[in-house]
Formats: C-alpha cells, sequence, structure tokens
C-alpha cells in the first residue's frame, strides 16, 4: 500500500487512494467469539513483526485482556447500535472510518 498514491486491494485489485481503517466492531467480535485464536494469532503477529521489521507493536497481553472483555461486551445489544440511527444494526455496513451503519 502506497501511503501518498494510490494503492490496489491485494484480494481484488480495485484502487483506492487511502490507506483501510480497522473496524473496531468486526475486531470486537473477533476477539469475542474466538478469544483463544485471538490471542494466538496477536502472538504469531508479533513473532512475524520481530522477525521480519525488528519490532512489533503487538501488546499480546493487552490483547488477551481485550479478548475477555469482549467477551463480556459482544453479549450486550448497545455493541451493535447504528452509529446513524442508534437502533440496532440491520444489514450493517462498514464505513471507512470503522463505524457501521444500517
Amino acid at each position: 500500500m502506497d501511503a501518498f498514491g494510490t494503492s490496489s486491494c491485494p484480494l481484488c485489485r480495485s484502487n483506492f487512494s487511502h490507506l483501510p481503517v480497522a473496524s473496531p466492531l468486526l475486531h470486537k467480535v473477533v476477539a469475542g467469539l474466538f478469544p483463544e485464536a485471538f490471542v494466538t494469532r496477536a502472538k504469531e503477529v508479533k513473532e512475524e513483526e520481530l522477525r521480519y521489521l525488528g519490532y512489533s507493536g503487538v501488546d499480546v497481553e493487552r490483547a488477551a485482556a481485550e479478548a475477555e472483555a469482549s467477551t463480556r461486551e459482544i453479549r450486550s445489544e448497545e455493541t451493535f447500535k447504528c452509529s446513524r440511527c442508534d437502533e440496532f444494526l440491520f444489514a450493517p455496513c462498514l464505513l471507512f472510518c470503522g463505524h457501521a451503519a444500517c
């Protein structure tokens, strides 16, 4: 990805001119539904970053705490409310900024 020009999706090759933003809602759902896999993947990413980049921004302990908190939080309807209408999400779209809306 190019931070200064047009990039293309590695899967479909569609062009875009912004860096993607992680979806906080999807992140929370994945961490809450699959806490063990989430922590395992955090460890793998940390190892890969250390091997290829020489440093890593991944905090495995934080990922474990996040997974534990998300497991409780995803059971709340508040987590799945539309950012626009404040109702329960129906056919949600993830916006480029990371918000979810109906």
